[in-house]
């Protein structure tokens, strides 16, 4: 059996231990993003891809405010 990982469950399922992980994975993420696009001039997503994670981000946000800040 494998597991699943907070980043392969859709928001509604995450625990809320999982959405503070997920939370922070996707703001370590979405820095790594900003840098090479802004700083470095060399994505290497793609902008859908990028605005999945900032919507995963916001979605978890308003699912767990509590988490937020």
């Amino acid at each position: 059996m494998t597991k699943t990982s907070a980043a392969d469950k859709v928001v509604e399922a995450l625990t809320k231990t999982e959405a503070g992980a997920e939370l922070a994975r996707l703001a370590t993420e979405i820095d790594r993003h900003d840098r090479l696009y802004y700083q470095s001039d060399a994505p290497v997503i793609s902008d859908a891809d990028y605005d999945v994670l900032r919507q995963r981000h916001a979605a978890i946000e308003a699912r767990f405010p509590d988490l937020v800040g």
